[in-house]
């Protein structure tokens, strides 16, 4: 009888019945594992936030002080800091600080809103143009056209990509000195001994820094929040010279001119041909100089003088006629238009070092220039004999106001001259089909502008008739 073997009795499996034994309970652990993971499948996650849409700089930003308001220019952005179009923007606030200097955000954060510039909507968000919930079956020609939008103003809001003039009349406010909260910074090491007693040669003590107002400007989006800030811009707040008294103005057929007296306080222009201005170390160069300024007339009306029109919120930087400041009188305008009213003001700039101050404008002073000024006679006038006729040429004038020419002649030895032309040509040729056989004629040709003005006679030329 054969003994029973061990797998017969339910002994421990061999190494392949093992083998599979544990396949089976990695299997069923997956299993199990599927089944409680199965139920979350589908299910949403935490909620992302919004996407936040921060508009881009208000820049080019620019400031210029002129007396005692400072003009502030802003460029109103038309894409967000992303470079998305159109911006969010609902405002762009300017601040200004007076006091230290200090970055653009401690501007915002310790300065004074001076102003807040109100954006509407982009016309193609202000309106619907399209019916909600379907398609709109109009075609685009058939449209009716969208009502005028109101003119951008302070109380109509302005657009986005407009540029945009506000001002701040400077006042004891602004005057006074602001610092702005800056975290603490540890204090430096006191020097050591040998440093206190290194000797070194005096030094003129340098120049006390100039009281400074900065501006910046920031858009703020439709959630309140503020988007990247512009660039800083700072006036001095220096005292100005006096304001000049109201110019003279003269002209001639091609050019005004504008000449000024000196305010008593004005300071001297810098030295001319210096490339480099030399001063000493440690001090600052204060020079003067002058911008002119063409202005609209005044309340009053044209041709006397009197204040410059207040600025309105919206407008443009006042910018001078003159590219550069000038040393002195007189300006000259090249800018002629006869029959149109023009006003100028004049105000001195003192600068302290590399940064001016302009004084208050000199008041008004209009002219409307008037045309009496006749065109330059004709020239190289020849006359030539043919049968029955006398054939003239000359030279063309080259006033862009010429109206044309006036053809004249008398018989000789003492007849006046009369013209065979009654009204101006504007040929510069003429034939005198008039003469008589035998009989000498004089001629002369008058240029006339279209202003009636005639010219000096031309040369004069003598022919006979055949």
């Amino acid at each position: 009888m054969k003994p029973l073997s061990p797998r017969g009795l339910g002994a421990a499996p061999t190494g392949r019945t093992a083998r599979a034994a544990a396949v089976g309970r990695r299997l069923t652990l997956l299993l199990a594992v599927a089944v409680v993971l199965v139920p979350g499948c589908g299910k949403k996650g935490p909620p992302l936030p919004p996407i936040v849409k921060l508009p881009a700089p208000p820049d080019p930003f620019l400031a210029r002080r002129l007396g005692a308001v400072v003009w502030l220019q802003v460029r109103i952005p038309a894409a967000n800091a992303d470079k998305t179009t159109p911006a969010d923007l609902e405002r762009v606030d300017v601040y200004a600080l007076t006091g230290p200097a200090a970055d653009a955000e401690a501007i915002v954060k310790s300065g004074a809103r001076v102003a807040s510039i109100p954006i509407r909507k982009p016309a193609e968000e202000a309106g619907e143009s399209r019916p909600k919930g379907g398609r709109d079956l109009v075609p685009p020609a058939e449209r009716p056209a969208p009502p005028p939008r109101p003119a951008a103003s302070m109380e109509n809001g302005f657009d986005q990509g407009d540029t945009v003039v506000v001002t701040e009349p400077l006042g004891p406010e602004q005057f006074r000195e602001v610092v702005p909260k800056m975290p603490p910074t540890k204090k430096p090491a006191p020097p050591s001994t040998w440093e206190f007693a290194r000797w070194s040669p005096p030094m003129p003590s340098p120049p006390l820094p100039l009281p400074v107002r900065m501006y910046v400007a920031v858009g703020i989006n439709h959630k309140g929040q503020k988007g990247a800030v512009s660039t800083r811009q700072a006036v001095v707040l220096a005292p100005p010279a006096s304001a000049p008294p109201a110019p003279t103005i003269t002209y001639t057929e091609k050019a005004f001119s504008v000449a000024w007296t000196p305010p008593a306080d004005a300071h001297p222009p810098a030295p001319s041909g210096d490339l480099l201005e030399a001063r000493p170390i440690g001090s600052r160069q204060v020079v003067g100089a002058y911008n002119v300024y063409e202005v609209p007339p005044p309340a009053s009306g044209a041709g006397g003088a009197g204040a410059p029109a207040p600025p309105a919120p919206g407008g443009r930087m006042p910018t001078p006629v003159n590219t550069k400041p000038l040393g002195g009188p007189p300006l000259v305008d090249e800018r002629m238009e006869f029959g149109a009213p023009r006003c100028y003001v004049v105000r001195a700039v003192t600068r302290y070092g590399t940064e001016p101050v302009e004084s208050e404008a000199s008041p008004v002073t209009c002219v409307t220039p008037v045309d009496t000024f006749p065109p330059s006679a004709p020239t190289s006038l020849r006359a030539v004999a043919g049968e029955h006729v006398v054939s003239l040429i000359w030279d063309a004038n080259r006033e862009a106001d010429l109206a044309g020419y006036l053809v004249l002649r008398s018989e000789l030895p003492d007849g006046a001259l009369v013209p065979l032309t009654p009204e101006p040509i504007t040929d510069t040729t003429f034939n005198d089909t008039t003469v008589k056989s035998g009989v000498r004629y004089a001629y002369v040709v008058v240029a006339v502008d279209t202003s009636k003005n005639r010219s000096a006679p031309s040369n004069r030329v003598e022919e006979a008739g055949r």
